[in-house]
């Protein structure tokens, strides 16, 4: 059966919907909230339209601006008229009309993400930045796919041009943008987290081998395995990652010094798909994040005030301070990470006989130490024993009790996990200590007041 085009008819449904607009009170609220609703709806199933789907938003758009023109008119035919409870009327919907489009337009967004995920596997249609047209200082690709329908929460990956595609950690909290570095022929060093250092992520990317390393630890490395999904944990001896055939532990760490030292700053890799090149000056890139990157270990006390300095800096892993017992004679003993937030504050007592019991306590957690000047040994206090820290341990890990003698777990130099044996009895040491003041991170050392 043939479709025939009636204007007579037509014209006589224009003529009721217009009357419909103009001549009754709820009529330009209907309108505006109908088509708001359709295309609400073309927008949320966009993902399933293609290009059809395009079109028609492109298309329901004008018409949302046609029918907010006409609303307007409405309401001053309504005041031309004299009509004031209608006009008011209308002004109060017209503001109810505004919150609802706002409200749709969220929950339409929300919608969209829901169905793009069912059609492509993402929350969005896999956004990847290809800096490669903008700087030939870049040889790859960065990849964002979101994994929430509002929140900044992406899978990152790289992308080299061979397709090769390596996972990076989820950024699950808006970490913002890539700090990109050269550091070489084919290398580039990347810095995520800028925004929330305590979820830094440091990357090296090898465009000749088509590698990517992730850091674990200070100069230890992981190389991130192209069969990984995703990285489900990292620790300072490895990662967790995630394979088509279940979850993988990577513990063959590599270690890898001074790739900073003659870094060149390239700029952001910005989650909108932007690249924000690094401002040249007289010396070259101009690096503002030179102090995140790659904080220095600063004085806290110098020795004319103690026979030993404490050294702190930013970690390299969290949003926390670390810091290190440093003595005359060059020897450095890690301390472990404070437990709360920035916070490294240390009561310093003497015990005679060059030595000194300090002591960090939050309120929450306590670790205490004994240092021994003479005899150049750091011990850490389990419960009522005393257990040496290794001179060249990166970090306690924590301990244990075996046969009467406790263990000691710490990352050595090299970032293998080793135990100590030992531990001998704290005694009476503690008996006559004698309070000296307090090491605070800014810097100062309060005396206490004779």
């Amino acid at each position: 059966m043939a479709i025939r085009f009636d204007p007579v008819g037509s014209l006589y449904m224009i003529k009721k919907i217009a009357s419909f607009v103009f001549e009754t009170e709820n009529g330009p609220f209907v309108m505006l909230c109908c088509v708001a609703l359709t295309l609400f709806a073309a927008f949320a199933l966009s993902p399933m339209l293609g290009v059809v789907g395009t079109v028609i938003i492109a298309v329901l758009l004008i018409m949302q601006v046609l029918a907010a023109i006409a609303y307007l008119i409405a309401f001053f035919i309504s005041i031309t008229k004299a009509q004031w409870m209608r006009a008011l009327w209308q002004f109060l919907s017209g503001i109810a009309g505004i919150a609802f489009f706002v409200f749709g337009a969220a929950f339409a967004h929300m919608a969209k993400g829901v169905v793009n995920y069912a059609v492509w596997g993402t929350y969005e249609d896999g956004r990847r930045v290809s800096i490669a047209s903008e700087t030939s200082d870049l040889e790859f690709a960065v990849e964002y796919r979101l994994t929430h329908p509002f929140l900044a929460e992406y899978n990152k990956a790289i992308v080299f041009e061979s397709g090769k595609r390596i996972c990076l950690k989820t950024d699950t909290g808006g970490a913002g943008p890539f700090a990109v570095y050269n550091i070489g022929t084919n290398k580039y060093y990347l810095v995520d987290g800028l925004e929330h250092r305590f979820m830094r992520s440091d990357y090296i990317v090898d465009v000749a081998d088509e590698s990517v390393c992730v850091m674990v630890d200070e100069d230890l490395w992981a190389n991130i395995p192209v069969e990984a999904q995703s990285i489900n944990g990292g620790y300072s001896y490895g990662l967790t990652i995630a394979t088509s055939t279940g979850d993988k532990e990577v513990t063959d760490l590599k270690k890898i010094t001074g790739v900073l030292s003659n870094r060149r700053y390239l700029g952001l890799v910005c989650p909108n798909g932007e690249f924000e090149k690094a401002l040249q000056g007289v010396e070259g890139a101009y690096d503002p994040y030179k102090e995140i990157v790659d904080p220095k270990w600063t004085e806290v006390q110098t020795f004319d005030l103690l026979p030993f300095k404490v050294e702190c800096r930013n970690s390299l892993n969290n949003d926390s301070m670390e810091g290190r017992i440093v003595l005359k004679s060059g020897k450095k003993f890690r301390l472990p990470y404070p437990s709360g937030w920035r916070e490294m504050n240390f009561d310093v007592y003497e015990l005679g006989e060059g030595m000194f019991y300090i002591v960090d306590d939050d309120g929450a957690f306590t670790e205490e130490f004994i240092l021994n000047i003479k005899d150049e040994i750091f011990e850490l206090r389990v419960d009522d024993y005393l257990v040496k820290v290794p001179e060249n341990a990166r970090r306690i890990t924590g301990w244990g009790k075996s046969m009467g003698k406790y263990h000691l777990h710490v990352l050595n130099e090299d970032g293998v996990e080793v135990e100590n044996d030992g531990g001998r009895p704290i005694g009476d040491i503690l008996e006559k200590r004698r309070f000296l003041g307090r090491l605070t991170e800014d810097g100062k050392f309060i005396r206490e007041k004779n």
